[in-house]
């Protein structure tokens, strides 16, 4: 998701603009998708997005487990 808060320009630690980039325009919510040109990918948010589609799919597999 093309998002601030899965930016590798992304501290939540700044009081009022997010975006560590002095050139880019500050974001009014992280968490809405936007059209940054300076966007990247964290390493973090692509783990999370992993992580979340490993328990999705095991939350769905096990939902429709065969029983035995």
């Amino acid at each position: 998701m093309h998002a601030c808060r899965n930016c590798v320009h992304y501290d939540a630690s700044r009081a009022w603009n997010w975006c560590k980039s002095l050139s880019s325009e500050p974001p009014r919510e992280p968490d809405i998708k936007n059209l940054c040109e300076e966007f990247e990918l964290s390493e973090v948010a692509a783990q999370t997005d992993d992580q979340q589609r490993r328990k999705t799919k095991e939350a769905f597999d096990n939902l429709f487990k065969k029983k035995q």
